[in-house]
């Protein structure tokens, strides 16, 4: 498991968790199961959705929990064979 947040500073990174939290984004989505964007950070906003379907598993949960992704981006992601499950969404 991985945290990724391109937007914090490394003494902030230790309040919030014990873990590392990463800054590389793409490294962060290597082979993983699940997906979870919690934070509307610009960065996140310009990933194409096809190069998280190659960096994830075959049938990854994309987590929103911002409601972050449009309509359009959801139907494609699930398309590319992504899970997606949203907070606020249906």
């Amino acid at each position: 498991m991985e945290i990724c947040d391109p937007c914090t500073l490394e003494h902030d990174d230790k309040t919030v968790t014990n873990l590392s939290v990463g800054k590389k984004v793409y490294k962060a989505m290597e082979n993983a199961d699940c997906v979870a964007f919690l934070a509307g950070h610009d960065e996140f906003h310009k990933i194409p959705i096809s190069d998280i379907a190659k960096r994830v598993k075959s049938r990854a949960l994309i987590f929103d929990g911002r409601m972050f992704f449009s309509r359009e981006k959801i139907v494609e992601m699930k398309r590319l064979g992504l899970l997606y499950k949203g907070v606020g969404r249906r």
